[in-house]
C-alpha cells in the first residue's frame, strides 16, 4: 500500500508486484549461461586436441647416432639457406680440397661401436629364433634380414664363437679411427691384409654403419667468406618431405633440418609452448565472441550444436589420419558442403572459418593448404544455394576440384616445387574435391535422421507429390482438399517470395497442412461430392470437435509417416486459436449461452512468418472458392477482410511479421487468386 498526498488529502494506493516475467527472465538467463558453456566446451574441445598431441611433439627425444623408428617426416614446407650442402662437384679444387684433408674436418660418432657390437651379439645369440630376434630388435620396427640369420645357423658352434669374436674386432679396430661409409670400411680391412669371405662380408655390412660425418662447422671457419657465398645455396623442405628414412642413423645434419621444421628442440622449450597455448587462447576467445554475438539462437538448439561438433570432429580424424603429402587428401569441403545444407549459409561460414583455423594449427601452420581449404570454403559457400537435389552435390565437388586444381598449380609455379611434387599435390587436390561431395553424399542422410534437420534437398523430395506416400493418400481419399492444398501452396509460395521468407518450406508445408483432413473426409465440404453433409446429423458441438480434430489428426499421421516436425507445427497453427465461425454461429441459435472456447481450435498460433502466410492463404483461399463473383474488386476486399480478422483475432502476435509484409501478401495473394479464378469465356452450344 503506497500513500500520497494531493492537494491536501490522503491518497492510498494499492500496488501490487507482479512477477509474471520473471520466471521467463529467469529461464531465458539460464538457457544463455547453457548456451555460452556450450560455446566455452566447443573451444575448448578443439584448442585440447590441438594442445595435447604438441606436448611431446617438440622434444629433445632425438639424439645423433640414434636409429629412426620410423620415417622421420616434414610436417610444413619451409625455404632456408644451406652452406656447402648443394652440387659442390662443379668445383673440383674445393672438392679435392675436402676429400684430401677430410680428416681434419670429422665428427667421430662414438656411440656406433655400441650400436653395431649389440646388433652383432643380437643376431648371433637369436638367429634360429625369429620371433625372439624380432623383439630385442625392437618389435617390428626393424626387419630381419634372413640372409644374415641363415648364414649364422649354419655355422658349427665353435665357427659362431671365433667369427663373433672377430666381428667384434673389427668393430673396435674400424670404428676407433672413424669412415664415412661401407667402401672406407672395406678399404681399412683391406690395408690391414685380410681378405673378407662373401659371408664375413654380407655380416658386417648389415651390422657397420658410418661413424664419421663431415663438421661443416670446423670446415668452414678455414674457408674464405668469397667461397661460402659462392656455396650457399637456397634449400627448400617441403611438407610430407622424408627428413630422415626409417632404420638410418640420425646425424647432427638431420638434428639440423629437424630442429628448421618444428620436429626437434635441443631442450624443452618453454617459449614454444607458450607461443602454441597463448594462439589458441586468442583463437579461441575470438571465436567464443563471435559465436556469442552471431550464433546464440542456433546453438541453443541441441540438434544443431551436436550436429556440428560431430561434423568438426570428423574433419578432424581426416587431418589427423592424413598426413605428409596425404594433407592435401583432407576434404575440407565436405564440412562446409553438410554444414550449409544443413543449416544456413551464416552459421556454416562462421563455423567452418572457425574449422578452417583450427586445421591450420593441426597442420603445422602450413600456409598452402591454409589457402587451399579457404579456397575450398567459398567455392562451397557459393555452390550451397544451388543444391536442390542430392546430386548437385556432386557438381559441387567437382567445382571444388577445379579451384583446388588451379590453386596447388598457383603455388607450384610460385614456389618452384618439382614436377612430382606438383603433379602428387594437384591429383591429391582434385581427389579431395570429389572425397567431399561423395563424403556429404553418404553422410548426410544420417545427420538428416539422426538429428531431425529439415534441409532443402529432404524438403525439395517431400514436395514431390507424385513420390509422396502421403499426398498420394491424399488424393484418393480426399481429392478436394489436394485441390484445395495445391492451391494453397502455389499463392503461399509466391507470398513468401514476395517478403524473403522461406518459400520452399511455405510451398512444402502447405502441401501437408490439411493432411489430417483424409482421416475422415467426408465432414469436409471440399469432399463433399453429392451434396451429402454428415453434419447435418450432428450437433454444432460435435461438428466443431470433428473439424478442429484435423490438425491433431495431421500430425498423427505426420509422425506415423516421419514428417519432419517443423511440418508438424504448421499443422498445428495454420488454424490458430480462431473460432470455428459456421458452428458457432449455429449453436447460439441453439443456446445463446454456449461457451466460445469450445469452438475454437487447439492452436497454437503461428510462431513464425511461414505459418502465419500458410494460415492466410488457407482461409482467403477457401473464401474466395466460395465467392459467386470472382472479380478482382471482390477478390481483394474478401482478402482484406479476412487478414484484418485475423490481425484482430490476435492471431499474428507471435510471428516476426510487419504491417508492410501483410501488405504485400495481399498483393501476392489478390493477384495469385486472379489468376486462379480468371474468367473463362463460354463454349458455343452444339447444334
Amino acid at each position: 500500500m503506497k500513500k500520497f498526498t494531493f492537494f491536501g488529502r490522503t491518497i492510498s494506493i494499492k500496488v501490487e508486484k507482479k512477477n509474471v516475467h520473471k520466471s521467463l527472465v529467469v529461464k531465458l538467463s539460464s538457457e544463455s549461461k547453457q548456451v555460452k558453456l556450450r560455446i566455452f566446451l566447443l573451444v575448448a574441445i578443439l584448442s585440447i586436441i590441438g594442445i595435447i598431441p604438441n606436448i611431446n611433439y617438440h622434444s629433445s627425444d632425438f639424439n645423433v647416432g640414434m636409429i629412426a623408428t620410423k620415417n622421420i617426416v616434414s610436417p610444413i614446407t619451409i625455404d632456408y639457406r644451406d652452406n656447402l650442402s648443394g652440387n659442390i662437384s662443379s668445383t673440383a679444387d674445393l672438392k679435392d680440397y675436402i676429400l684430401s684433408n677430410k680428416g681434419l674436418y670429422t665428427k667421430l660418432n662414438t656411440s656406433m661401436t655400441g650400436i653395431a657390437t649389440n646388433k652383432a651379439a643380437l643376431y648371433f645369440q637369436y638367429s634360429s629364433d625369429p620371433y625372439m630376434l624380432q623383439k630385442k630388435l625392437g618389435g617390428g620396427r626393424y626387419p630381419i634380414n634372413k640372409e644374415v640369420t641363415e648364414i649364422i645357423d649354419n655355422m658349427s658352434s665353435r665357427e659362431k664363437v671365433i667369427n663373433e669374436q672377430t666381428i667384434f674386432q673389427m668393430i673396435q679396430i674400424v670404428f676407433a679411427n672413424g669412415f664415412f661409409n661401407l667402401e672406407d670400411f672395406k678399404d681399412e680391412i683391406s690395408a690391414g691384409g685380410m681378405v673378407l669371405s662373401p659371408d664375413m662380408n654380407i655380416l658386417l655390412t648389415e651390422f657397420i654403419q658410418p661413424s664419421n660425418s663431415f663438421n661443416f662447422t670446423s670446415l668452414q671457419k678455414t674457408l674464405s667468406p668469397q667461397m661460402q657465398q659462392i656455396f650457399t645455396f637456397n634449400r627448400i623442405i617441403y611438407a610430407g618431405d622424408v627428413l630422415v628414412p626409417e632404420g638410418t642413423v640420425i646425424t647432427q645434419g638431420d638434428l639440423n633440418k629437424m630442429q628448421m621444421v618444428g620436429l626437434y628442440t635441443p631442450r624443452f622449450s618453454l617459449s614454444l609452448m607458450v607461443g602454441m597455448i597463448l594462439y589458441y587462447i586468442v583463437l579461441g576467445t575470438l571465436i567464443y565472441f563471435i559465436c556469442v554475438r552471431y550464433l546464440m539462437k542456433k546453438i541453443a538448439d541441441k540438434n544443431t550444436y551436436y550436429s556440428t561438433i560431430i561434423a568438426l570432429l570428423i574433419m578432424v580424424i581426416f587431418s589427423k589420419i592424413l598426413g605428409g603429402n596425404f594433407q592435401y587428401l583432407l576434404p575440407f569441403g565436405a564440412l562446409v558442403l553438410l554444414l550449409g545444407i544443413l543449416f544456413s549459409e551464416q552459421y556454416t561460414f562462421v563455423i567452418s572459418l572457425i574449422g578452417l583455423l583450427y586445421l591450420f594449427s593441426y597442420n603445422s601452420y602450413n600456409i598452402q593448404i591454409f589457402i587451399m581449404n579457404f579456397v575450398t570454403l567459398v567455392i562451397a559457400i557459393y555452390y550451397i544455394k544451388r543444391i536442390k537435389v542430392r546430386t548437385d552435390i556432386i557438381s559441387a565437388g567437382f567445382a571444388i576440384s577445379l579451384g583446388l586444381a588451379a590453386t596447388s598449380l598457383a603455388f607450384s609455379l610460385i614456389m618452384h616445387q618439382a614436377i612430382f611434387q606438383s603433379v602428387t599435390t594437384m591429383l591429391a587436390s582434385i581427389v579431395a574435391g570429389f572425397f567431399a561431395g561423395a563424403i556429404t553424399m553418404g553422410i548426410l542422410p544420417y545427420f538428416e535422421s539422426g538429428f531431425n534437420i529439415l534441409t532443402e534437398i529432404k524438403m525439395m523430395e517431400l514436395g514431390d507429390v507424385s513420390s509422396s506416400e502421403l499426398i498420394q493418400e491424399m488424393v484418393i481419399k480426399a481429392p478436394g482438399t489436394f485441390q484445395h492444398v495445391l492451391t494453397v501452396s502455389s499463392i503461399a509460395y509466391a507470398a513468401a517470395k514476395a517478403i524473403g521468407a522461406n518459400a520452399t518450406f511455405v510451398r512444402v508445408a502447405a502441401l501437408y497442412h490439411d493432411i489430417g483432413k483424409t482421416k475422415r473426409p467426408q465432414f469436409f465440404a471440399e469432399n463433399q461430392l453429392d451434396g451429402v453433409n454428415p453434419h447435418d446429423k450432428l450437433t454444432p458441438m460435435m461438428s466443431a470437435l470433428i473439424i478442429k480434430s484435423h490438425t491433431k489428426d495431421g500430425v498423427e499421421l505426420g509422425k506415423e509417416y516421419k514428417i519432419p516436425k517443423e511440418i508438424r507445427d504448421i499443422m498445428m497453427q495454420h488454424q490458430g486459436t480462431g473460432v470455428i465461425q459456421f458452428f458457432y454461429a449455429k449453436a447460439l441459435e441453439e443456446n445463446k449461452n454456449v461457451n466460445i472456447e469450445d469452438f475454437k481450435h487447439d492452436g497454437p498460433i503461428p510462431q513464425n512468418r511461414e505459418a502465419a502466410i500458410i494460415m492466410l492463404a488457407d482461409c482467403v483461399e477457401a473464401a474466395v472458392r466460395s465467392l459467386q463473383n470472382k472479380n478482382s474488386v471482390e477478390i481483394e476486399f474478401m482478402v482484406r477482410k479476412l487478414i484484418n480478422s485475423r490481425i484482430h483475432e490476435e492471431q499474428l502476435i507471435a510471428c516476426d511479421i510487419t504491417f508492410k509484409d501483410l501488405e504485400m501478401i495481399i498483393r501476392s495473394f489478390v493477384d495469385s487468386l486472379k489468376s486462379t479464378y480468371h474468367p473463362r469465356i463460354a463454349y458455343p452450344k452444339g447444334k
